[in-house]
């Protein structure tokens, strides 16, 4: 039985499936994006697999995660390119404005999937360039990164099909949770961290939505994003066909200028606060709320350092709570 690293304790019966991928809010369509290598239709059957292994050597990856992975990308291999006929649906897993999330089976081979539906007003040369643009996904291969078996464009519906996190969604958790502990807090952030800089390094992606939704969790421990923005086509259509409300975004990415990878770090740290004080920090709490979460002491200290305005962040006497 898998050890659960995180050793969350939850109410008996309280864990029900949960969104693998979450409904994105809109984004406002940008001056560019980097144009994503692509991969042509038929080709993900020709790519070794053998070569795809090779390249987990070089992450940074415990021997227990590369096990898994090769295990995922084994059970990817096996049920090779997919269709609408493939699968068996469980039941819903979430809806939203940006789609519906579909709990699957593989009919042939058993396999456990998440299969995200988005519905697009766009014409079909669009959708088969978001299908094209997707599949760069295959080369996304890392212990902090939700795996990804395929996409396929079907009765006027793109599936993106990937793997099934039983543990759900950190929004989800929070909500049941209230509070999130800053120990697990330390081990998200780190697991986070990872995985934007796999896809910042290795294939020059940015994650453009980061938020608890799009940060899952399974009964292993595993700690992985999903939802990352691999193509440009993709968001400008969501952007034009969804309407959102909370957003996690930068305000450089809200003006729609120019976007880099520290406005991903802005929307962890958003998100991160969300889960540390158990709301969502805009507008800030007020003072009263402050001290029921963190006690009048620490409030009392914070608001000294702020008006003498003498310590560094290492200096600040609530510093060592943090920590």
């Amino acid at each position: 039985m898998s050890k659960n690293k995180l050793n969350l304790t939850l109410p008996a019966g309280s864990i029900e499936p949960a969104p693998v991928v979450s409904p994105s809010p809109p984004v406002p369509p940008l001056p560019s994006y980097p144009e994503p290598p692509v991969i042509p239709d038929g080709v993900m059957g020709k790519i070794s697999i053998d070569a795809i292994q090779e390249r987990l050597e070089e992450l940074e990856m415990d021997e227990e995660q590369r096990k898994r992975l090769e295990s995922f990308l084994g059970q990817k291999e096996q049920v090779g390119e997919l269709c609408d006929d493939d699968f068996e649906k469980l039941g819903e897993l979430g809806a939203g404005n940006g789609g519906v999330v579909m709990k699957v089976r593989h009919k042939k081979y058993g396999l456990i999937m998440a299969r995200k539906l988005i519905h697009l007003e766009v014409k079909p040369a669009i959708k088969k360039q978001i299908i094209r643009e997707l599949k760069v996904l295959h080369e996304c291969n890392f212990a902090h990164i939700v795996g990804f078996y395929g996409a396929f464009y079907s009765d006027g519906e793109i599936s993106i099909c990937m793997e099934y996190m039983d543990g759900g969604s950190l929004d989800l958790i929070l909500k049941k949770a209230g509070r999130i502990p800053e120990p697990i807090l330390g081990t998200i952030t780190s697991a986070v961290l990872k995985g934007l800089s796999y896809l910042r390094d290795k294939h020059a992606i940015m994650h453009r939505d980061v938020k608890p939704s799009n940060i899952l969790v399974n009964s292993a421990g595993e700690i992985k994003i999903c939802d990352f923005g691999v193509s440009g086509q993709l968001i400008d259509s969501m952007a034009n066909s969804f309407v959102g409300t909370r957003s996690y975004m930068s305000p450089e990415r809200l003006q729609g200028t120019h976007y880099s990878v520290q406005s991903d770090i802005w929307s962890l740290g958003l998100s991160l606060v969300e889960m540390a004080i158990g709301m969502y920090p805009i507008p800030p709490p007020d003072t009263k709320t402050l001290i029921s979460i963190f006690g009048p002491q620490v409030v009392q200290n914070l608001e000294n350092t702020t008006a003498n305005n003498k310590s560094t962040p290492t200096q600040s006497p609530a510093h060592s709570k943090i920590n």
